[in-house]
């Protein structure tokens, strides 16, 4: 069966639509009125792992440079993550299955994510974050191989110890080649970015990654996941 894909980023398009013209005060409410509060749950979870809306000020100050992409991401964004997930399923060696996909736009805190909601394991798309239907390939397969190895292996999100995450963050990352192949390891590893949140290019932050002093479990995914490029099959739970 396809991915189940529930598209939000079209009712914010629609308060976009509403709200684009009006004082800052007033973006604030229709926020609330048109696009969160008809989705308190998925909010509920996404103020709970980014923080409220603190930052909503900002992030209305940034929509305009990128609605255009978030219009014409979301129209094609359905069948891309049902590729996306065929590929995930295919690395795998497991069947299609069933798979949740919530395609929405945040307040530019992270560009996807998957994390239990309702119970089901399922993928988040940040559109203001994925800037085309290229880097929506390699998100949606990325988290779609996190919920299919919860689901396989019972390993929670955010990783039991280092080599769950070690595990867990390769194995996403070659799905993401698979899917959308012919890049280069960074573009795997941070897609649709140039530069990370500290604002060090990521060809140079993939290059450090190996280092003793960036002794971290990300930093080791880097690694891993570059060494082991292209081989899916060894990658495999």
């Amino acid at each position: 069966m396809p991915a189940a894909v529930d598209n939000l980023a079209e009712t914010f398009l629609a308060f976009w639509d509403a709200a684009k013209a009006e004082p800052l005060a007033e973006q604030r409410s229709l926020w609330g009125t048109r696009y969160a509060g008809v989705y308190p749950d998925v909010f509920r979870l996404y103020d709970a792992e980014y923080g409220g809306d603190a930052t909503l000020g900002a992030a209305i100050k940034r929509y305009p440079d990128v609605v255009r992409n978030i219009r014409e991401v979301s129209a094609g964004a359905e069948a891309v993550i049902t590729d996306a997930a065929k590929t995930c399923a295919d690395v795998l060696g497991v069947p299609e299955g069933t798979g949740r996909h919530v395609v929405m736009v945040g307040r530019f805190a992270s560009n996807a994510w998957a994390d239990l909601f309702g119970g089901v394991p399922t993928c988040f798309d940040a559109l203001e974050l994925i800037p085309d239907a290229g880097a929506l390939t390699m998100m949606a397969a990325h988290e779609t191989a996190h919920t299919r190895h919860v689901r396989l292996t019972d390993v929670p999100f955010d990783g039991a110890t280092v080599a769950d995450t070690l595990i867990k963050e390769g194995l996403a990352t070659s799905v993401s080649e698979a899917a959308a192949p012919g890049f280069g390891d960074e573009v795997y590893l941070w897609p649709g970015f140039d530069a990370t949140p500290e604002g060090e290019p990521v060809w140079a932050w993939l290059g450090a990654a190996g280092r003793s002093e960036r002794n971290s479990p990300n930093s080791f995914c880097a690694t891993w996941a570059a060494a082991t490029r292209g081989r899916s099959g060894a990658t495999s739970p």
